[in-house]
């Protein structure tokens, strides 16, 4: 999966710092994986920079691990990883997002009342590795396993009305048998600017 951000400095550093703070290493089968609780064993490293949280702009260190989640959820979506906790954003503003995402994001954050994370499990017959490529104002986040188990298909049903944007998933087994379809939904309300 590859994307290009535009985002504050803050945002790229932060981004590029979640990515690899999960690439490069071998992922067991069925071995979970938290990208929040990766985020947080590198939290002091982390920029802080403006985020809207509670309808409020606040400094907060939190700026750029949504792309970076979303850019992982995207690729692991893509190589039919398994995917056992998600959430995405309740607002769409248009800057944020970018064209290759297509509203298919991911959040993640923790404070007094939330741990919201995205949490995979390598559901391959053998390890998988994430490696990342960072160039210029690009993030390319790919998938490696011996085998390839799985292959997966997204179609979109409804990408125009931001309060019900869905997405046919579907996931097909080695000899393209159909295995799994579902629906993707995310519903968002608009904010003009913050």
């Amino acid at each position: 999966m590859s994307t290009y951000y535009k985002t504050p400095p803050e945002s790229i550093k932060n981004s590029h710092l979640v990515i690899n703070s999960i690439s490069n290493e071998i992922i067991y089968p069925w071995e979970n994986i938290s990208i929040l609780e990766n985020l947080l064993k590198h939290s002091s490293e982390l920029e802080k920079s403006n985020i809207l949280k509670d309808w409020e702009i606040i400094k907060w260190i939190w700026w750029g691990s949504c792309l970076a989640s979303s850019i992982i959820y995207r690729t692991l979506l893509n190589a039919w990883v398994n995917i056992k906790s998600k959430k995405s954003h309740n607002i769409y503003y248009e800057n944020i997002y970018w064209p290759s995402e297509i509203w298919l994001d991911s959040t993640i954050y923790e404070d007094e009342k939330y741990f919201v994370d995205l949490l995979f499990e390598n559901n391959y017959n053998s390890p998988i590795i994430l490696i990342p490529e960072f160039n210029n104002s690009r993030i390319t986040l790919k998938v490696y396993a011996k085998n390839k188990d799985f292959s997966s298909k997204l179609t979109p049903i409804n990408t125009t009305d931001i309060s019900n944007i869905t997405w046919k998933y579907e996931v097909f087994d080695k000899n393209n048998t159909l295995i799994k379809e579902e629906e993707i939904i995310s519903k968002y309300d608009k904010i003009d600017s913050f």
